[in-house]
């Protein structure tokens, strides 16, 4: 387990837990003095178990937890899985040296629920359920301010469902597309990721929902907004688009999901994201279809992530970061 310490002047960058055990200050020449504003934060995207040490002059933090979203399936007419739920607090009573542990869950695989992220046993957030009929979103087990994640579509008429939004800082996330000629955009609220739409037949299947980023709240994952997608439904209100590139949209600046196209592409976070795939953070994945061939990145769900912030400023909020 790695253990995370803090022990010098005004922490000013952030660091991934995974790069060093140390965070390192922006000036390694100066040492704490009492009065001094001691500020800073840590982010934990990479899966496992990790011991945060809360730094010297630290008496209050702010914690946020995402859980991951669940995994979608790519055969035929397919379920997709639920988003990932949202947990915060600010204000946490701590004291120089405490140890409190951090779990960060990692992507779940086809058909799998997301994992729980949680910061010790302040907050938790639990991830959405894997591939079934209307994979219920992650939920927040604890945290002053907590939201759910979309429910996962299911399939219907022979058509598969998208995967659930992830939950945002003061709304859920939007709800996956019934397949076939199932439901209407379910865009996500307060922050959170829509839910994900697609081709409406059992052959490209449909895609992910939209990631929440862990930033603070910013705006909601809305349908329509991307430049690939259309304003409004095609086929007399049926649920899915005559462009079957529908990702959902990722909340607060986070990741949109997979497109259908068969293959990888790059997201607008940089990273390569696959067919099907939940947006990071917490994006469920969607239900694939029978023309989508065998690659168990397919169809994922977003991984979860855990992020700490400490300030001596007044009102401090993770939310308005």
């Amino acid at each position: 387990m790695a253990e995370l310490h803090v022990d010098k002047l005004s922490v000013n960058r952030i660091k991934h837990a995974a790069d060093s055990d140390y965070l390192t200050a922006a000036d390694t020449n100066s040492k704490f003095q009492p009065g001094n504003s001691v500020s800073g934060s840590a982010l934990y995207d990479t899966s496992g178990t990790f011991t945060f040490v809360v730094p010297t002059g630290v008496i209050k933090l702010s914690a946020l937890c995402i859980g991951a979203g669940g995994g979608g399936q790519y055969n035929w007419a397919s379920n997709g899985g639920g988003g990932g739920g949202l947990a915060y607090a600010d204000d946490i009573a701590v004291s120089a040296g405490d140890s409190i542990t951090i779990t960060v869950p990692a992507t779940s695989g086809m058909g799998q629920n997301g994992g729980t992220a949680s910061f010790g046993a302040f907050i938790s957030a639990t991830g959405g359920q894997g591939s079934q009929q209307q994979a219920a979103g992650g939920q927040p087990q604890s945290g002053t301010v907590t939201a759910n994640g979309g429910t996962g579509g299911k399939s219907y008429n022979s058509s598969a469902g998208g995967g659930g939004g992830a939950a945002g800082y003061s709304g859920n996330g939007g709800n996956g597309y019934y397949g076939g000629s199932g439901d209407t955009p379910y865009n996500g609220s307060g922050g959170g990721g829509s839910g994900g739409s697609g081709y409406g037949s059992s052959t490209y299947g449909f895609c992910g929902g939209g990631g929440v980023w862990h930033e603070g709240e910013g705006a909601s994952g809305t349908w329509g907004s991307l430049s690939n997608q259309n304003s409004a439904p095609q086929n007399n209100g049926n649920s899915f688009y005559s462009d079957y590139r529908y990702s959902g949209v990722g909340g607060s600046n986070g990741e949109h999901a997979g497109y259908l196209n068969n293959s990888s592409s790059t997201s607008n976070k940089g990273r390569t994201i696959y067919h099907g795939e939940g947006g990071e953070f917490g994006g469920g994945g969607g239900g694939g279809g029978t023309s989508v061939s065998g690659n168990n990145n397919f169809c994922r769900g977003g991984k979860g992530c855990v992020k700490v912030m400490w300030s001596t400023s007044n009102g401090f909020s993770i939310k308005d970061q």
